[in-house]
């Protein structure tokens, strides 16, 4: 960098030269043609603009271009300004876009933060509504200069655990990795924070353990953390999978299972289901003339009741009662190709024979069988009718349904380590193109005809726990074989639903039919769709 002399002692600038300036349209044209938008300080950090002011004129041309850059990767698609090449959609949505990473698009309605109040010397965990559980070591907080916190500190939490939530909170779920842009497919997302006299706390001295809720059992997650710095997602580690344990601790902040159903949900998940019996289908005996009972192995015949007797098959074999006196050097019991048919082969000396028989069951064989058999059903059955169903159990005004019940007992916890205050995400990334199939060029127009600018365009399947974001807001990947929902947001901060009819014959190109609906009473709707 060259040396630069500067001085306080300028001449006066003259009247003359002073009107020569004065064609402030020119001067604002050239100012427009060779810079980017400024930075705000919410989108750099102290330090970088202490940078910028120490290293001088060079370094900040080079951060403008870098600016630049990523507006117009954001905004990629809305049309072009082709006087200094930097794409611009609406200024307003832009510029919201470009004040921070994490920008939601309405603000206000996404979720927001949980605050917990706990002893930075004292080491507690914290309970979410959802049954998520954070605990945090005693001496975890520092200051900036390193300095462990002592007093209260505020703990900052909220978590995602649907598309819609996903869509409110503005978190990218685009992961780029090698080049390649993948989708994430969520199995719990959340937002830890934490506050000492009303300033944010920047990082950690000991890993926060979060052991977050979620429904989904597949060991295919990993886990990451959102970096707001490079705008990417970072990985962390294979997920970990854990079972739902109930935890107590005095030092515990929980919010409690509504009184609505815990007392009536709690024995049914500790106690151990008993099995519904069966009773043996098995023919009754005929004549204990041609029945007998023989010895077998139970692991080469597991088909057979251990109680059972042999009944002859007389219309293939002839068996005569004096061959119980018989004692026979050889007794082998083999099953045949016919169902429910054994061959019985005798040997004694040169005598062989071979009879034909099926299994039955004496009178009193079966009423002992019998009577087991209704004292185990009627144990069941009043175990099953214990169970929270639609008619027994509810959440505060609405029932639970058989599915809804499985659901809830299928939670499980998967752990994530959090060394840094931010974003964590439990995900599989998906390649979105490969899981859809359908690359759609697609228009919009809403109910006057007119054609819908949208900022960006979202498909959800229903069931799956994924939001796609189309980089092009006019193109929409989607699959006729899967039951999706999509809808835009638009430069008129509206959201778009497209007509579900509309989602199951397509073309390549295709134009859509979109309802608009102001931003609130849009997510009411996708809120009662999803």
């Amino acid at each position: 960098m060259s040396n630069r002399i500067y001085t306080n002692n300028k001449p006066k600038i003259t009247d003359a030269e002073i009107d020569a300036y004065q064609d402030f349209d020119a001067v604002l044209n050239k100012v427009t043609a060779n810079t980017g938008p400024n930075p705000s300080p919410e989108s750099v950090g102290t330090s970088y603009l202490k940078d910028i002011v120490g290293w001088g004129k060079g370094l900040a041309i080079a951060a403008v271009g870098a600016v630049a850059i990523w507006f117009g990767i954001s905004t990629m698609g809305t049309g072009a300004d082709t006087s200094n090449n930097v794409v611009v959609a609406d200024s307003t949505v832009a510029e919201e876009q470009f004040v921070a990473p994490i920008q939601p698009p309405i603000p206000g309605a996404e979720t927001q933060y949980t605050t917990y109040t706990i002893d930075a010397q004292k080491s507690q965990k914290i309970i979410t509504d959802d049954g998520t559980t954070v605990s945090i070591e005693k001496n975890t907080f520092v200051d900036a200069d390193g300095n462990t916190i002592v007093g209260e500190v505020e703990v900052l939490f909220r978590e995602y655990h649907n598309p819609l939530d996903i869509f409110k909170s503005g978190i990218p779920m685009e992961y780029d990795s090698a080049g390649q842009v993948y989708t994430f497919e969520s199995a719990g997302m959340f937002d830890l924070q934490a506050e000492y006299k009303g300033e944010r706390v920047s990082t950690f001295a000991k890993e926060r353990v979060v052991d977050i809720v979620g429904e989904n059992r597949s060991t295919k997650y990993n886990d990451y953390y959102y970096d707001t710095t490079t705008r990417n997602w970072s990985y962390l580690a294979k997920s970990t999978l854990n079972p739902l344990e109930e935890t107590e601790d005095e030092g515990s902040l929980e919010a409690e299972v509504p009184t609505a159903i815990a007392s009536e949900i709690e024995p049914a998940i500790n106690t151990p289901a008993p099995t519904q019996p069966t009773m043996p289908k098995l023919p009754a005996l005929l004549s204990a003339k041609y029945a007998f009972e023989a010895e077998f192995d139970a692991r080469k015949f597991p088909e057979l009741y251990k109680g059972c007797v042999f009944q002859v098959d007389e219309t293939q074999s002839t068996f005569s009662p004096a061959y119980y006196s018989v004692k026979w050097d050889m007794v082998e019991l083999t099953p045949m190709d016919v169902s429910n048919r054994y061959n019985l082969h005798l040997e004694k000396g040169s005598q062989v024979m071979d009879v034909q028989c099926f299994p039955a069951i004496t009178q009193q064989e079966y009423n002992r069988v019998k009577k087991a058999y209704d004292d185990s059903l009627q144990v069941y059955q009043q175990w099953q009718a214990a169970q929270p169903t639609a008619q027994q159990a509810g959440w505060g005004d609405h029932f639970l349904a058989e599915e809804e019940y499985a659901i809830m007992n299928s939670v499980n916890t998967r752990r994530v380590r959090a060394r840094l205050p931010g974003v964590y995400n439990c995900d599989h990334p998906m390649f979105a193109q490969k899981y859809m199939g359908d690359r759609v060029q697609a228009t919009f127009i809403d109910a006057a005809g007119q054609t819908v600018a949208p900022i960006r365009n979202y498909v959800v399947e229903r069931g799956f726990n994924a939001l796609f974001s189309a980089r092009n807001n006019n193109e929409l990947l989607l699959s006729k074989q899967k039951k999706l929902i999509v809808w835009v947001w638009t430069q008129d901060h509206q959201i778009g639903l497209v007509r579900g009819d509309q989602l199951t014959q397509y073309s390549k190109t295709e134009t859509f039919d979109v309802e608009l609906y102001d931003s609130r009473e849009g997510l009411a709707m996708l809120e009662k769709l999803l």
